[in-house]
This record gives structure tokens, C-alpha cells and sequence, in this order.
């Protein structure tokens, strides 16, 4: 769910880990959040969106990859997140982006943990617990 704080920014706590195992292409799970038909439509206005996975204690191997999702629904790896940092996007970066986070699954493949519609005024989404 997103939520508006007092501040106006757009937030989203995501999981640390959805149990649907996926590979990349063709993302699917099971609500929804993370189905093949993830893409930015009808840019807006410009925006920004920050990342972020503030559990400096998870272990290294936790991580989150970020994916722009495009028109046409292809994934674009951006960068991943390991535990305590945060990384901030403004370049192309509109309303209706669309954006993706997996994680990696032990022995390859990657998990979708869930997707993000970059909405108006400051975005963040925080990865993990």
C-alpha cells in the first residue's frame, strides 16, 4: 500500500522476502504486484524516488536489485541495494514510472518482492523490514 506522510512524500514498505520464486523475464506473483504487465505509461510532471534498505543488520548477501519497467514492459537493472544504503534517481524520472525490486534466490533466479508506481512530489521505498 502506498501511503502520503505529513511531509507530502509517497512511501512503501516492501517485505524483506515473498516466498513466489521467479526468473527474470516474466516476472509474475501471486497479488499481482510483480506481473509481466509491469510499465511505465503516459509520463507526468518530473520526480524523484529514493530507495532504501535501512536493516544495516540484515547479513551482505541480502540485497534488493532495482529495475526500471519500460512502455513496452522490459526490465532495465538500475542497481542493488545492499543492507543500510539508499540510492536516489532523478534523471528521466517521472510520474508513472514504473519500477521493479527483486531479490536473489539461494542456488540463482531472483524473487519479486514487488513493483512502484512513481507518483507526484518525493517518492520512497523502503526494502526489507
Amino acid at each position: 500500500m502506498v501511503k502520503q506522510t505529513t511531509a507530502g512524500v509517497y512511501t512503501r514498505t516492501l517485505g524483506a522476502m515473498i516466498a513466489t520464486a521467479v526468473m527474470l523475464p516474466g516476472l509474475t506473483h501471486a497479488q499481482g504486484h510483480c506481473s509481466g504487465g509491469v510499465r511505465s505509461i503516459n509520463p507526468g510532471a518530473p520526480a524523484s524516488i529514493t530507495f532504501a534498505y535501512p536493516n544495516a543488520n540484515a547479513s551482505e548477501e541480502d540485497s534488493f536489485k532495482v529495475y526500471y519497467a519500460d512502455a513496452n514492459g522490459g526490465l532495465v537493472e538500475m542497481f542493488t541495494l545492499f543492507p543500510g544504503q539508499r540510492q536516489t534517481v532523478t534523471n528521466s524520472v517521472f510520474v508513472n514510472t514504473a519500477w521493479v525490486m527483486t531479490s536473489p534466490i539461494p542456488g540463482g533466479g531472483e524473487s519479486c518482492v514487488g513493483s512502484y508506481i512513481t507518483q507526484r512530489g518525493p517518492n520512497l521505498v523502503n526494502l526489507g523490514d
